[in-house]
């Protein structure tokens, strides 16, 4: 992903995910068994709870297929990496020193 093209939104509208995708070919499921599919989501979401969560509706769509992922999940986890790799400066962060008033609020 080091040379990957940032994108400009964590997922596109016009991404199609859906459990009919899961591999039925044992050749599908042998590539797909090499690929870091879940390891990958699950560091997303530690960005994602601890300052990103901008990518949470994204994280939500990958997520559901973790079970059996297909080429197409795959390739919509790689485009969410894009995505923070475009994105570096954006992220909630809160200094305890610089902000002692600083008051959250959330609807």
């Amino acid at each position: 992903m080091l040379d990957a093209k940032p994108v400009k939104t964590p997922l596109a509208a016009y991404f199609r995910l859906s459990a009919d995708l899961s591999p039925k070919i044992d050749e599908k499921e042998k590539y797909m068994s090499h690929v870091p599919y879940a390891s990958t989501i699950k560091s997303i979401m530690y960005d994602m709870v601890c300052t990103r969560s901008d990518i949470l509706h994204a994280v939500n769509v990958v997520s559901r297929y973790m079970d059996r992922p297909e080429k197409d999940h795959w390739q919509r986890v790689k485009w969410i990496l894009r995505y923070l790799k475009g994105s570096t400066n954006i992220g909630l962060y809160f200094d305890r020193e610089t902000n002692s008033n600083c008051k959250i609020t959330g609807y």
